[in-house]
Formats: structure tokens, C-alpha cells, sequence
């Protein structure tokens, strides 16, 4: 190569280096960029530590039957074994860790990938309250999420609600830029494209569409379906779903798509009969937003929910007026809120925590909003004394916030232990071909690596028919998941009553000197059964 081309490409890279340098200088000059980026950096700091301390931490059953599927689809685990798979629930996350079970990556490298997706989320929710409100609202709701105590607490766990969570603000955070403050067809079809990414990690979060739809109505009724724009992001979205209702139609091929509605299978059905709470678990997940905000915030949340919507309630008939877009993107942010409320107490069996953290974002806007008049308010007099009573109000809010969520995760850290420790024991004393009889079903297969079957609501005739049928290796008997055991059904009298079949070979217990146990596992002998025969004739 000529020296003088040498020079010039060396000349152009410094200079790139050089205009680069500029920009990041540029950014960091903006008090604003400074401080979100010290945020961030507290948010990664105390992710990591949660990272560090629980990363080895036994996942519960919700988590095994995602981390079980994405470890069958990797490992191939026989197509035999007990079907565990609801047809309800996208793939997407558990898709998300089959590369790392191809490669042999272990648990805690997964969870460094959730605590990306945490991160993502803590930005997520500046790019949103920014959007809807201002750049110090926003800076104050994003120091709130990072140590927000659900986030905190699911940053680590292989459940769906945190990775969903980014993807539905990143949706609400491009509609916001395409749609309503038209600065772009591309945002529009991002917004189709994020809604259906997090869609397909927790399909339940698909009511977040209906705010869009009122919203689109209210802002330009049927013209809406004239806009080619939305009509292409409904097409990427479609592209999205597509490999989902695919492979959806090829697991349940006899009904996937009235599998996967669920409807005449009883699946929208409410109430004590059905499993949920019903109407009655509505103002429960009004009430337990004192433990979700903690007091400190609640309060100054509800100050700034007054303040923000008080024009929307006394202007309720001015919402149709062209001019007025501004209460209808509140009545967008509100109807965001109450429909996850009002559906989640509906359908929730008990009130869940972890079904906040897409609407957290707007709580934490509205004490931001509070905190910034109340700024506005003092710095009239002492604008030094206004930020100095804003960073106290945060640090006070913060304390039972930091402090439930280090102390809840360390408290569970080690729930499902025994589980966890039996199935690994099982793995290391059996063979491929052996199978477990346990109610911690999936948890046990995920560790043990073998046939598991539950004996969910078995009487003691079906029981002992089952096991002569199956001849298991292993019976796994623990005071972990007692709710589907049969109440007319004595697991423990059963074994006392068959010693001389089943022996114990391995047990965990809640105190030192071993006199409780909260697991055993059994080993079953084959060669001496007649026993469980006479039981089968009575």
C-alpha cells in the first residue's frame, strides 16, 4: 500500500476517533447525561452485587418449566417424558437460553443475561417517563426502578414479568415517538415490532394493547385503519409471532389456536371456582401498592397522580377536541394502569408483586412529578435547600425499598434447596432410563435429568396402580408443593405402610439435630412388591 494512502486512511481514523471523542465530551457536559449516567451505573452496581450473591440461588417451579423447556429443546430429552408444556405460553425466553445449554454455559452465566434485561429496563423506563413527561421526572423515576424492590428482586429469576417488562416500555416509548408525536414511520413499526417481542414472552401482557387501541380511537377514531403505517407495524408484528403459532400448531395439532385462546377450555373464567380470586382481588392489588411503593413513596405518589390527572377529571368532555391531546395521552397512561390492575386481581389466585413492573414506570413518574414541584415550590425561597429536601425525600423512600429487596432475596435464596440438592443426588444414582415420582415435577426433572412424574390428585388405589404400571426408581416425598395432593390421600402412612417396598435413602431436614424432615427420597425395591399387589386387589 502507498505511504500517501497509509496517511490518509490513518489521518481519517484519528479523526473519527477525534469527532467521537467530541460527541461523548459533548454528552457528558449535559448535567442531565451525567446524572442518567450515574444512575445507570448505580443500577448496574447493585444488579451485579445481587448477581454475585445469588447467582446459584434453586429456581421454584415457574422458573423450571421455562429452563426445563429450553433444556429439552437443546438436550433433546425424549418426547416420552410427562408433558408439561401449557400451550398459553410463548417460547421466546425459553428459546432465549437453548444456545446456552447447546454450549454447556452454566445457571449464573444465564442470569448475567437477565441482569442485561434488568439494566435494559432501568433505561427503558427513562426513555418512557422522558417521553411523557420531562427529562427531571424522568431522571427521578429512573433512580427509583434501580433499586426498586420487585425489579430487584426478579433481576434474578427465570421468570417471564422482568424480560417482558423493557420490551412493553420500549413498545409504549416508540408509539409515543412514531404515533403521537410523529417524528418517524420507523417508530411505528418499532412499536409493533417490541409489542410482539414481549408478547412473546409473557402473552398476558397483551391487555397493554388495549390502551394503545382507545387511545388511536380517541386521537383519530376509524381513520386509524387508513394508516399505512400501523398496518405495517401489525405486519412485523405478525412476522414476530409467526414461528410461535408455528410451532404452536405443530405441539397441540389437534386445536392450537383454541388451545392457546383457552376460552371454551374454561381459560377466562374467574373467581374462587375457577382458581382466581375474582372481583374480590381487585382492591386487594389496590391495597398492596403501600407494600409495592412502601409508605414514602405512596404518599408522594398519590400527590402526583393528583396532579397530574386533575385536568383529565375535570375536563372529561373536552377528550374528543383536536386540541386537547394532551388528556388523552394521560387517559393512554392511565387506562395502561388500571387495566393490568383490574385484570391481574381478576385472574390472580393471590396478589403477585412481580405484576407492576410494566406500569411501575408511571408510579415512579408520578413521585417524580411531586418531587419536582415540590422542588419548584422551595427554590422560590433556597433553590439549595429544594434539592437538598428532594435527595432526602429519595433517600428515605429509599431505605425500605433497598432494604425489602436485599432482605426477601437473601430469605428465599435458599427456598427449594432440598429440591434442588435431591434431584442432583437423583442424577448421580440413577440411570438415563430411571424415573422419579415426585410432586416437584419439574423442578426435578430440570436437575435430575430423568423421567418425572407428579402424582398430583391420586387417590391411594391410583397411586400404587401407577407406580406397579411404571415402576419408578426413586419416590420423592417433601412438604414442597402439597397443594395438588389428593386430601383423602396419606403419602406418609402409604410408605409406613409399605416399609418393606420402598426404603429411604437420602433425606433433608429444617433443623441441625435432624428430626424434621422436609424431604426423602425412597428407593423402591422391585424385587419385593407383592405388598402393593394386595393393596391393588383391596
Amino acid at each position: 500500500m502507498p505511504e500517501e494512502t497509509r496517511d490518509k486512511k490513518e489521518r481519517k481514523l484519528e479523526d473519527r476517533k477525534s469527532e467521537l471523542s467530541d460527541k461523548i465530551i459533548k454528552w457528558f457536559r449535559n448535567p442531565y447525561n451525567s446524572i442518567l449516567f450515574a444512575i445507570l451505573l448505580f443500577a448496574v452496581a447493585i444488579r451485579l452485587f445481587y448477581f454475585f450473591q445469588f447467582s446459584e440461588q434453586p429456581i421454584w417451579w415457574d422458573e423450571a418449566e421455562y429452563m426445563l423447556k429450553a433444556k429439552s429443546i437443546a438436550l433433546n430429552f425424549p418426547s416420552s417424558w410427562h408433558d408439561y408444556w401449557s400451550p398459553r405460553k410463548p417460547i421466546l425466553l425459553a428459546w432465549i437460553f437453548v444456545p446456552f445449554f447447546k454450549l454447556g454455559l452454566s445457571e449464573a452465566i444465564m442470569r448475567f443475561g437477565l441482569i442485561l434485561l434488568s439494566i435494559a429496563g432501568v433505561y427503558a423506563t427513562y426513555l418512557v417517563s422522558k417521553e411523557f413527561f420531562d427529562k427531571k421526572v424522568a431522571l427521578i423515576a429512573t433512580a427509583l426502578m434501580s433499586f426498586f424492590w420487585v425489579h430487584l428482586f426478579f433481576s434474578i429469576r427465570f421468570l417471564v414479568e422482568m424480560p417482558a417488562t423493557p420490551f412493553f416500555l420500549l413498545s409504549l416509548y416508540f408509539f409515543s415517538k412514531g404515533y403521537i408525536k410523529k417524528e418517524g414511520s420507523k417508530y411505528i413499526w418499532l412499536f409493533g415490532v417490541f409489542f410482539a417481542l414481549g408478547f412473546l414472552i409473557r402473552v398476558s401482557y397483551g391487555i397493554f394493547l388495549l390502551p394503545f387501541l382507545i387511545y388511536l380511537l380517541l386521537e383519530d377514531k376509524l381513520k386509524i385503519f387508513l394508516n399505512k403505517d400501523l398496518w405495517i407495524a401489525v405486519f412485523f408484528a405478525f412476522l414476530v409471532v409467526l414461528p410461535f403459532f408455528i410451532w404452536l400448531s405443530q405441539a397441540f395439532p389437534q386445536d392450537p389456536i383454541g388451545r392457546f385462546i383457552g376460552a371454551k377450555y374454561g381459560r377466562f373464567s374467574f373467581g374462587v371456582a375457577h382458581g382466581s380470586m375474582g372481583w374480590s382481588g381487585v382492591p386487594l392489588y389496590f391495597a398492596d401498592l403501600i407494600n409495592v411503593m412502601k409508605l414514602p413513596f405512596l404518599i408522594l405518589m398519590i400527590i402526583g397522580f393528583i396532579i397530574v390527572f386533575a385536568d383529565l377529571f375535570l375536563g372529561l368532555d373536552l377528550i374528543f377536541k383536536k386540541e386537547y391531546k394532551q388528556l388523552r395521552i394521560k387517559i393512554l397512561i392511565l387506562t395502561w394502569i388500571l387495566f393490568a390492575l383490574v385484570v391481574f386481581g381478576l385472574t390472580r389466585s393471590y396478589v403477585e408483586q412481580r405484576d407492576n413492573l410494566p406500569i411501575a414506570v408511571f408510579f415512579f413518574s408520578f413521585v417524580g412529578v411531586a418531587l419536582v414541584k415540590l422542588q419548584e415550590f422551595i427554590g422560590k425561597y433556597n433553590k439549595i435547600v429544594a434539592i437538598i429536601a428532594v435527595l432526602l425525600l429519595i433517600v428515605i423512600g429509599a431505605i425500605p425499598q433497598i432494604k425489602e429487596g436485599y432482605t426477601l432475596t437473601q430469605y428465599k435464596s435458599t427456598s427449594y434447596l432440598p429440591v434442588k440438592e435431591a434431584a442432583l443426588w437423583i442424577k448421580e444414582n440413577s440411570n438415563k432410563d430411571d424415573s422419579v415420582y415426585t410432586m416437584s415435577t419439574v423442578q426435578n426433572m430440570y436437575y435430575s435429568e430423568r423421567r418425572t412424574i407428579s402424582f398430583s390428585g391420586m387417590n391411594k388405589s391410583e397411586f400404587t396402580t401407577l407406580i406397579v404400571k411404571d415402576k419408578p426408581r426413586y419416590l420423592v416425598n417433601s412438604i414442597f408443593e402439597p397443594y395438588w395432593l389428593n386430601p383423602t390421600f396419606d403419602v406418609n402412612q402409604w410408605l409406613s405402610t409399605h416399609q418393606d417396598f420402598v426404603m429411604p435413602v437420602n433425606a433433608w431436614f429444617a433443623d441441625a439435630e435432624k428430626k424434621q424432615p422436609v424431604l426423602v427420597i425412597y428407593e423402591l425395591n422391585w424385587n419385593n412388591y407383592e405388598l402393593l399387589n394386595e393393596s391393588i386387589q383391596e
